[in-house]
């Protein structure tokens, strides 16, 4: 009878065990609640059966000696059997929420870490693209590389010496055209000069000729000075001839510095309104490059903070890497449960095989027996439970026991 009785007792631990570790092995979330609905389905026809069994049976070993205590030990060593089973279903529901909430924390960070660092690469690769079209970072020459700014500034200096010569060149213009114009002033005057040696050649030869009628009317005795006044207007014509030509080439002169005096003037204005444009010119290009020097900052600037963030999500991505070793311990240590429980199991089983081989024993010997596997279940679940090496349940933060 006590063999049948304890025969009867082991069938729902070890269906509950066999459906366990089935539950674990196919580890499919809908699968485990049915099945963890299913054992505890289980667990309460069969205990109300045992329940009703043992009460009968209660009742005919207390009729023999020392019944009542082994009742008493073996009701005792199922409640601890079904405590010890719960706890540690417990603590492997547990670890599988947690195996469950660290896999999804550790994707879902993976996910957003690549998304976003594909984000910032393309962001960080438009931006560098639009400088390079905009403006060249550097100019390569013979002494090595010049900045932008360097070489904006040696093109204002150079530029500005340029418009400074160009501005002296044009005032040595202009006292050249007030020159000239002196010079035409000088060759009016030289005109007026000729005007008064022609009149004065022309008095001359007027006098040249009345001394000749003059030496006429006298004769013979008028003859010599007839000879002079002859001489005297021929140097008068001589003298009209020459200031003639005189005035040919003042009249050339004037013409030739009137042009000059037109083309330096030109000149001048010419090279004035170059130089003015060619500095309003300037200083719109030196704005403008510090503009871009400045866009250029900013884009520098906007593409470092970028490389930060892909540095921080760089470090989210290989920090939820480590879910793979996270995992595998919380997997590890739920085995170790496993094995565990099939070791209390397989001890209990092995006591009871013994009970049943000495069915001559009595029941007070069992009852010692019983409390003795009691004793021994309850510590082997207290070890159980009394270690975890990972706490938690995301991928933030935590601690983890390292091998």
């Amino acid at each position: 009878m006590k063999a049948e009785y304890l025969k009867t007792h082991w069938i729902p631990y070890l269906a509950s065990v066999v459906l366990f570790v089935a539950v674990l092995a196919l580890g499919s979330g809908w699968f485990e609640a049915g099945a963890f609905l299913v054992l505890i389905a289980l667990w309460g026809v069969q205990h109300r059966r045992l329940y009703r069994d043992d009460r009968n049976k209660a009742q005919i070993l207390s009729a023999t000696e020392g019944g009542s205590a082994l009742v008493s030990e073996m009701q005792g060593l199922a409640d601890d059997l079904q405590t010890g089973v719960a706890g540690l279903t417990g603590a492997l529901e547990s670890e599988l929420g947690q195996i469950r909430s660290l896999v999804g924390d550790a994707v879902g960070t993976l996910q957003n870490s690549f998304n976003g660092i594909n984000d910032q690469s393309q962001a960080q690769l438009d931006m560098v693209q639009a400088m390079l079209a905009n403006v060249a970072d550097n100019i390569e020459n013979e002494s090595g590389r010049v900045s932008f700014a360097e070489f904006a500034q040696e093109t204002d200096k150079v530029l500005q010496f340029f418009v400074t010569h160009v501005v002296e060149i044009s005032q040595n213009t202009m006292y050249m055209v007030e020159t000239i114009e002196d010079m035409a002033s000088q060759m009016d005057k030289a005109d007026a000069l000729l005007n008064d040696v022609k009149m004065i050649a022309d008095q001359t030869n007027l006098l040249a000729l009345n001394a000749a009628i003059e030496a006429a009317r006298a004769g013979e005795a008028g003859r010599g000075f007839a000879v002079v006044a002859d001489e005297v207007r021929k140097l008068s014509q001589r003298s009209n001839r020459f200031n003639d030509e005189i005035r040919e080439v003042i009249v050339g002169s004037r013409d030739s510095i009137s042009e000059a005096k037109d083309s330096v003037a030109k000149l001048a204005s010419k090279d004035m309104t170059f130089a003015i444009q060619s500095k309003s010119k300037v200083d719109e290009m030196m704005e403008q490059i510090g503009q871009m020097n400045e866009s250029t900052a900013l884009n520098l600037s906007q593409v470092s903070e970028m490389s930060g963030r892909i540095n921080y999500l760089v470090g989210d991505a290989v920090r939820s890497l480590q879910f793979e070793d996270i995992v595998r311990q919380l997997a590890g240590y739920s085995d170790h449960h496993i094995g565990r429980l099939n070791e209390i199991f397989r001890r209990v089983q092995s006591s009871i095989d013994g009970m049943m081989q000495d069915p001559a024993g009595s029941a007070e010997t069992f009852a010692v027996q019983m409390g003795q596997l009691r004793v021994m279940v309850h510590e082997e679940f207290s070890q159980e439970q009394a270690h975890k090496p990972v706490d938690q349940t995301s991928m933030e933060e935590g601690e983890v026991e390292l091998f």
